[in-house]
C-alpha cells in the first residue's frame, strides 16, 4: 500500500490540524456557548447551525521565486451541526450531536513555467458526540478526502508539473472504548486496488484531563473559557499516539471587524474576540496555527454563539498562507 501523507491536509483543513494526549492535564470546563441561552449543559435542545467560511490563499515570495508552488481558488468551508441520536459503545442510546464538516477547493499547481490543470480537493469530516455535561465525550467520528499534495520540497526536481503533485484519496474511521481508555482507528486508501486495507488499530488514550476527537476540535472550542485556558488530549493519526495540544500563546482580547450574514443580513461587525495560538505538544509540532472566537455576549442572549470567526495556517512546504473567514452563519435557535 502506498504510504498515505496525513499531514499533507493541513496545507488546507484546519480540521486535521490539531490532530496531536498529554498526561496530568486538568478536565476542560465546557459551557454550551453555540446557544443563545448557554447554561443548559445537560440539555439538547432541536438544533440546526450553518457556518460558511471563504478561504483565501496568498502564496509566498519564497514559493514564488522557487518556480514551484500550488495556488488554490473558489475555497469554500461549510459546517453543520445537528442533534441526533446516538447509538453508544455499549449498546444503549443518548441524545448527542453530530458536527459535520466540507471543504472544496480548486487547486492549481506550477512548475518551472508550466501550470497543471485545475485539480479539486474535498475532504468532509462528521463527528458524533455527548453533550457540554459529559464533556463532549466523543463516541465516533470520519473523514473522506480527496488531497492534492506537493511531491516534493520546493528544490525538488521534476519531469514536468505532472510529476510534481501527489492525489490522495482516503478515509479514516474512529471509534471509542465506552470509558474513552482506548480508540480503533481505520485507515483506508481507496487509491490501491488491492484489498489491503488496515485492521483497525488500537490507540491507548492514556493521562488525565479533557480528551477530545480531531473533527470535533474547532467546534468544541467554542465551549471554552479562553479567559483560564489549558491544554487537552487528542490523537496524532499520524504517529497513531495520544498526545497533549497547547497554548503556543495566552489568549489576547481583540476586537474583530468582520463582514458576514447573520439572519439573512450581511453586514460588517465589529465583535468582541479572543485571539490564540495553538500547537502540538511534540517535538516537530510544526507553526502554530492562529484562531479568533467571538467571546460570549451574555449568558441568556450569546448573540455570536462563541463562533470562530476567523482562522489562519501556513501552507506546507512554505506555498502560502490559508486564512479562512466566516461569510455566513446560521445559529442554532
Amino acid at each position: 500500500m502506498k504510504k498515505i501523507r496525513i499531514a499533507c491536509l493541513a496545507l488546507l483543513a484546519p480540521l486535521a490540524l490539531l490532530c496531536a494526549c498529554a498526561a496530568g492535564t486538568p478536565e476542560l470546563s465546557i459551557e454550551s456557548n453555540w446557544y443563545g441561552q448557554t447554561g443548559e449543559r445537560h440539555v439538547i435542545t432541536p438544533t440546526y447551525e450553518k457556518l460558511v467560511y471563504g478561504i483565501k490563499f496568498t502564496k509566498s515570495e519564497q514559493a514564488e521565486k522557487s518556480g514551484y508552488y500550488f495556488t488554490y481558488e473558489n475555497g469554500t468551508y461549510i459546517t453543520e451541526l445537528k442533534n441526533e441520536t446516538i447509538q453508544l459503545p455499549d449498546g444503549a442510546s443518548a441524545m448527542g450531536y453530530r458536527f459535520s464538516t466540507t471543504l472544496e477547493t480548486d487547486v492549481i499547481v506550477r512548475y518551472n513555467g508550466e501550470t497543471s490543470e485545475t485539480l479539486h480537493d474535498r475532504v468532509t469530516t462528521y463527528a458524533l458526540f455527548l453533550d457540554a455535561d459529559s464533556g463532549l465525550k466523543p463516541v465516533k467520528s470520519g473523514q473522506e478526502v480527496h488531497s492534492t499534495v506537493p511531491a516534493g520540497t520546493p528544490e525538488g526536481s521534476f519531469e514536468s508539473v505532472s510529476k510534481a503533485y501527489i492525489e490522495y484519496d482516503y478515509t479514516i474511521a474512529t471509534e471509542y472504548a465506552a470509558d474513552l481508555s482506548e480508540a480503533y482507528m481505520k485507515v483506508d486508501n481507496l487509491n490501491s486496488d488491492k484489498d489491503d486495507a488496515l485492521e483497525p488499530q488500537k490507540v491507548k488514550l492514556k493521562g488525565s484531563g479533557t480528551y477530545l476527537d480531531n473533527e470535533q476540535l474547532l467546534f468544541a472550542l467554542r465551549g471554552v473559557d479562553f479567559a483560564s485556558p489549558t491544554s487537552f488530549r487528542s490523537i496524532n493519526p499520524n504517529s497513531k499516539q495520544c498526545v497533549g495540544v497547547l497554548f503556543y500563546d495566552a489568549p489576547v482580547s481583540v476586537r474583530e471587524v468582520c463582514t458576514f450574514s447573520l439572519g439573512g443580513v450581511s453586514e460588517e461587525r465589529t465583535i468582541e474576540a479572543y485571539e490564540f495560538s495553538l500547537r502540538y505538544s511534540q517535538e516537530y509540532s510544526g507553526e502554530p496555527k492562529k484562531f479568533v472566537y467571538a467571546k460570549k455576549t451574555s449568558p441568556t442572549d450569546n448573540v455570536y454563539r462563541n463562533v470562530l470567526l476567523r482562522t489562519e495556517m501556513p501552507g506546507i512546504y512554505s506555498h502560502g498562507n490559508f486564512v479562512y473567514a466566516l461569510t455566513s452563519a446560521e445559529f442554532a435557535k
